[in-house]
């Protein structure tokens, strides 16, 4: 997938006509990751490791389909919250990542990570697009969640630039496997020492 609302200078929201017509959202964000793209899918494949990257914004329920996919809890703006099933649809190593979200009856996305090499390092494009939306999430778009759903995009691909930087040669992130969340307490920052306070 790719997004034109990646282009320099663009503020990551993208509606055409089209989309205003049938009330879907496309979202982007990019951002250059200091690592070839062999590393960057490696690092994106392991869904436990994506809550880490969107700063306490989701906290993960359960895994579902052998960890290509996970319940989650979206912690909003003003304490909303929203359940939602996530899964793999698509990978294709080491360029492509597709996921699919769907949340009620009514309301699903695709989320795509693309990535490219770049001057030795790798541009990586995270796209939300949405194919239906349900009446509720249609009201909450409107009251802000349009915006928070871009900030925890660009927040996603700048974390993962800083993340994959402390990987060296692909191998695993220690400290956050040392201070991955227990899926039933809330998802929070990690504290110093591997414990939550």
């Amino acid at each position: 997938m790719e997004c034109n609302a990646c282009e320099p200078g663009s503020r990551g929201l993208h509606l055409d006509r089209q989309a205003l017509a049938c009330r879907l959202v496309e979202l982007c964000a990019s951002a250059l990751v200091p690592a070839p793209p062999e590393r960057v899918f490696a690092f994106l494949r392991s869904l436990d490791r994506h809550w880490g990257l969107i700063d306490g914004r989701a906290v993960p329920l359960r895994v579902q389909n052998g960890g290509d996919g996970y319940v989650l809890r979206l912690r909003g703006p003003l304490g909303i919250r929203r359940t939602v099933r996530t899964r793999i649809i698509t990978a294709q190593p080491p360029s492509l990542l597709v996921g699919r979200a769907e949340a009620g009856r009514r309301s699903r996305a695709f989320l795509s990570w693309s990535i490219k090499p770049s001057r030795g390092a790798s541009r990586v494009v995270l796209v939300l697009r949405t194919e239906s939306v349900g009446v509720g999430d249609r009201l909450l778009l409107l009251a802000g969640g349009r915006w928070w759903l871009a900030r925890t995009l660009r927040v996603a691909v700048r974390t993962l630039a800083s993340r994959v930087a402390l990987e060296p040669d692909g191998r695993p992130d220690l400290y956050a496997l040392a201070n991955r969340p227990d899926p039933i307490q809330p998802f929070g920052p990690p504290v110093p020492g591997g414990t939550k306070k």
